[in-house]
């Protein structure tokens, strides 16, 4: 073990922002961290926070870590691998990353003990790529310093670490100690696997371990959401008055698994608000042009094992809504499971434009004045065709961005 006045001295940067060095292609910007007991096994939690440019929607990102002994890595509370190799870094790319849109989590839980180096460590180098609406990429380099968190491993303190919405703003939460740089110390200079599979298995012990220890989480479709399977749908009015209705659909989550995103493409002939467990997300006016939306479980009220979709639209004798949502959720493998949404006869539709018409725990049963909608035909089909296909944006309206529609609910 060195002495302490052979270690590098903490890093100036402020606790809970991480230095914005080089990332994962050039892993000798990291910096080895642990707790300020370097003999100490823990485990320990670690954090960090990458913020991306204003104005642009994270991505992807790429990630090169190392631990002695073992470590696991989740980021915006998503489970994305474990190492128990102190000599070779692992490396992951990343391709959707669920939560917020201007930052990233970073959350590592990591265990020491190994008895042929005689200090304990982690390292990690990390690039968030995220994009503008113009489509422009960025790059938002990070690497472990001492502007990195850490806490002991107290179980009933560190529940949900790992997800966005945690605070380490207590006591119990520390600046982490910089050891070494990369290439210095008992470890020398450890080799980098070439790049993984984004999904890995925990390391024992971690927080969420009644999942089998080589446990492999089901495939995610990361493709872009479309309205090809959705359908037009309206009320059942011979009518149709040019009046504002209230539509609802409840989507049930998976079992054992909370809300972590969703993505929604909607439109509306003539014009729509939408609402997710209450909360306003948007507004839309054209019929030939749908919006898309990201809205993450930072953005709505928790609804635990279900998610609330509301729609405050008006039309007229050619009323028409079409949308198409996939809800992602985290198990407790922290697993994504995926469930897709889209516009059909299971919807159901009111005249009751209350507040209480958008909001969760609100009966819709046939009693209290809800029926199931009309379904006017497929994404090309609709009224012979009248709406044809309606373009989608490929960027984010931004949620909460536009005004409600005139007399639309508060919501929550």
């Amino acid at each position: 073990m060195p002495l302490l006045s052979q270690r590098r001295k903490e890093s100036q940067t402020t606790p809970g922002r991480c230095s914005t060095r080089p990332g994962p292609r050039l892993p000798q910007s990291s910096l080895w961290i642990w707790s300020d007991q370097p003999t100490a096994d823990g485990p320990f939690a670690f954090r960090c926070n990458i913020t991306v440019p204003s104005g642009t929607t994270v991505k992807s990102a790429e990630v090169l870590i190392i631990a002695d002994n073992e470590y696991s890595l989740w980021l915006n509370g998503c489970f994305i691998g474990s190492g128990d190799d102190y000599t070779r870094a692992q490396n992951f790319t990343i391709d959707h990353i669920p939560g917020p849109s201007d930052h990233v989590l970073v959350a590592v839980y990591a265990a020491g003990g190994n008895t042929s180096v005689p200090t304990s460590g982690v390292a990690a180098a990390l690039q968030v790529i995220s994009v503008d609406r113009q489509g422009r990429k960025y790059v938002t380099p990070a690497v472990t310093d001492g502007g990195w968190k850490y806490a002991p491993d107290h179980l009933d303190t560190l529940d949900g670490f790992e997800y966005p919405n945690y605070s380490d703003s207590t006591n119990f939460w520390k600046g982490a100690t910089v050891e070494y740089p990369w290439g210095q110390g008992p470890w020398n200079t450890p080799s980098v696997e070439p790049i993984a599979s984004r999904r890995g298995t925990r390391s024992r012990g971690s927080p969420g371990t009644s999942c089998p220890v080589d446990f492999e989480c089901p495939a995610i479709d990361n493709s872009a959401v479309s309205l090809n399977d959705a359908h037009w749908i309206w009320t059942t009015e011979s009518d149709r008055p040019a009046s504002f209705r209230t539509f609802r659909y409840n989507v049930e989550l998976p079992d054992d698994s909370t809300f972590a995103y969703a993505e929604i493409l909607m439109t509306c002939d003539d014009a729509y608000s939408l609402f997710v467990n209450g909360r306003y997300i948007g507004t839309g006016d054209s019929s030939i042009h749908a919006q898309r939306y990201n809205v993450t479980a930072d953005d709505v009220p928790d609804n635990d094992d279900s998610i609330l979709l509301a729609v405050y639209a008006n039309g007229g004798d050619a009323a028409g809504l079409i949308s198409a949502a996939r809800i992602t959720s985290i198990d407790d493998c922290g697993c994504l499971r995926q469930t897709n949404v889209n516009t059909d006869s299971n919807w159901k539709w009111s005249n009751n434009t209350s507040r209480r018409s958008v909001l969760i725990g609100t009966n819709d049963s046939k009693r209290h004045g809800w029926s199931k909608v009309a379904d006017e035909g497929g994404l090309n089909l609709a009224q012979n065709g009248i709406w044809n296909a309606p373009a989608a944006d490929t960027t984010l309206t931004p949620v909460g961005s536009t005004q409600r529609l005139q007399g639309a609910p508060r919501g929550a």
